[in-house]
């Protein structure tokens, strides 16, 4: 395993998130693209790795309300994104009414090393209008 990849393991991840939508897979998904980094900054590069992805009530400890794993992601200098949701249903919406967090960890791989889960979690906070637009639906 390259020493970059290694370290993108403990990298930090930049994010942007959209609200829940629905797309022409079966339930809501969400959209979610990042930027993978090795310790010092640089750009993980070009791979294809298995990233897992959890949704807590907290942002630190907590209970685990749901979790998908995305294997062969394909990371395009350092940048990747996937549909939450496109594997493993999400939760009901009503999870999404008040803030959750969303942790990553990236799978290396090696199945002699524990995969740590990225700090710190991605705070989802509603957005009132798309919760209300689901009750129209």
């Amino acid at each position: 395993m390259s020493t970059s990849l290694r370290m993108g393991l403990f990298g930090s991840m930049f994010i942007v998130l959209s609200v829940v939508v629905v797309a022409q897979t079966p339930g809501p998904v969400i959209p979610y693209q990042g930027f993978l980094t090795n310790q010092v900054g640089e750009s993980l590069g070009t791979a294809s790795l298995t990233l897992l992805f959890r949704i807590y009530d907290s942002p630190v400890g907590g209970a685990v309300k749901w979790e998908e794993a995305q294997s062969n992601v394909v990371i395009i200098g350092g940048r990747f994104s996937v549909l939450l949701g496109s594997r493993t249903p999400l939760p009901k919406l009503d999870l999404f009414s008040k803030t959750v967090y969303l942790g990553d960890t990236v799978d290396d791989g090696d199945k002699s090393t524990v995969d740590i889960e990225m700090r710190p979690r991605q705070a989802l906070v509603p957005v009132v209008a798309a919760y209300q637009s689901s009750d129209a639906m």
